[in-house]
């Protein structure tokens, strides 16, 4: 009976462990398979988040290009009212030069708004206005709004706005940044203090320039000159008792007549002339401290610069454009072709950015009542008991734990199942030694279907007993 009993219970156990050891490796095999499309399914995710994240920077990117050129252009678009396609016709003009000069779009927008703000706006004049601006601001390393902002200060006061005037006036500046100790921005916040008077009294604007590229850094600063060009040019045009009667002596009947003739600095040396040469005397005609700065250095430390700068501005015609090659090609050549690479970017960004932002502002639309009602919502809680609103906020708080909680555990059953995986074969070892211990043979681990064949499991099986 004893017999029986055990051979039963060796049958028993050989089954158990031949079907635990199965479900073992059915169990590992899934595991294996659920870790493998988790692994899977991460990566995915990680792919398409490294994704998203670059849509979404190029997205907002573009829509910075379109809404920055677009602010400049609206700029634009207060000048000239009522004009919607030309501003948009400026617009596309605009992106090109961009490209073309190798300059950000939002300077050439700034520099269009100051071209149309002292031009006007004409078809055909003003992109060439602003194309000769923004070469002379590239060779004269600024802005296209201080280019703008010194050839019109010019142009304007002598009276021809033609882009052919703006090109020699920017001929000239560039010179004059070129010999002097000045700049564009400089240039351009101090020379309208002059150009009026000069305008009026006939002084051709080579004179003018080389005046300011003679005396800045010398005298002064280029505000200073301005200031000391402009007590010169009020002696003449407001003469003093010296200076009237240092006309007649000349027989000249005004000071335009005098400088129409000879010329600014050839009128000043033949009105000096007509003195002793002596400090006191040469002051009795210009009666400013500041003018006889002027007139006491042109005349005599930087006569020979003043000349000199003369017969540059006598040749200045194609300067900037000269420059601007210069500025584009040979070792700056580099440096030009990633500008015209950054605007072709920019400039399809702002192409994609007028296509996205109308998309943004119809779902920016639909989410409004979303919006309100969570502005209702924020309200409401205003008007709830301080017990109330506390309860409010808490279970509020609540829902990013719990849903963290959540998370933790899911992460924690997870390991569970990766740790039985892990320790399989040690249970199985640890069975093994359960059957030694047992008293049962050292391999009497047999596949269920040879266990079932024991000649003492069959009688069982008939009888219906159990052990």
């Amino acid at each position: 009976m004893s017999k029986n009993v055990i051979g039963s219970l060796q049958v028993r156990l050989e089954a158990a462990d031949a079907q635990f050891g199965a479900d073992l490796q059915r169990a590992g095999k899934k595991l294996r398979r659920f870790k493998q499309a988790a692994s899977d399914y991460g990566a995915i995710g990680s792919s398409l988040t490294r994704v998203g994240v670059v849509l979404g920077g190029i997205g907002a990117a573009a829509v910075h290009a379109s809404t920055t050129l677009g602010k400049g252009m609206a700029n634009v678009a207060s000048l000239i009212p009522g004009s919607t396609s030309r501003v948009s016709e400026l617009k596309d003009a605009v992106q090109q030069l961009s490209i073309a000069h190798g300059k950000d779009s939002q300077d050439l927008a700034a520099g269009l708004y100051q071209t149309i703000s002292a031009f006007g706006d004409r078809a055909g004049r003003t992109m060439e206005i602003l194309r000769i601006a923004s070469t002379a601001a590239t060779a004269g390393v600024a802005t296209t709004s201080d280019a703008i902002r010194l050839t019109s200060a010019v142009t304007r006061a002598y009276g021809d706005d033609s882009a052919a005037a703006v090109q020699q006036v920017a001929d000239l500046a560039f010179v004059t940044v070129r010999l002097g100790q000045t700049s564009f921005p400089e240039l351009g916040a101090a020379i309208g203090r002059v150009t009026p008077k000069a305008a009026a009294l006939g002084v051709r604007q080579e004179e003018l320039f080389a005046g300011f590229s003679a005396l800045a850094g010398v005298t002064g600063s280029t505000a200073e000159v301005s200031t000391q060009l402009k007590g010169v040019l009020d002696g003449l045009l407001k003469p003093s008792k010296g200076m009237t009667a240092a006309m007649a002596a000349l027989g000249a009947a005004d000071a335009e007549t005098l400088i129409e003739t000879h010329g600014l600095v050839n009128a000043i040396d033949m009105l000096i002339g007509t003195t002793d040469g002596s400090h006191e005397s040469i002051g009795e005609l210009f009666t400013s401290t500041e003018a006889l700065t002027a007139i006491l250095q042109i005349t005599g430390g930087s006569a020979d610069a003043f000349k000199m700068h003369l017969q540059e501005m006598e040749s200045a015609s194609g300067a900037a454009d000269e420059a601007f090659r210069a500025q584009t090609t040979g070792v700056g050549e580099a440096v030009h072709t990633w500008g015209v690479l950054l605007a072709r970017l920019r400039a399809a960004g702002a192409q994609l950015g007028d296509v996205l932002v109308p998309i943004l502002l119809r779902v920016w639309e639909g989410l409004r009542p979303l919006g309100a009602a969570v502005v209702a919502a924020i309200e409401g809680l205003g008007t709830l008991s301080p017990q109330m609103q506390v309860i409010v906020v808490a279970a509020a708080a609540l829902v990013p734990i719990l849903a963290a909680v959540a998370a933790g555990m899911a992460a924690i059953g997870l390991q569970l199942v990766l740790l039985v995986q892990r320790f399989a074969p040690a249970a199985r070892g640890v069975w093994n030694i359960g059957r030694a211990l047992a008293g049962l043979p050292p391999r009497a681990r047999r596949h269920r279907r040879a266990s079932l064949r024991h000649p003492l499991w069959r009688p069982r099986l008939r009888r219906g007993s159990g052990c």
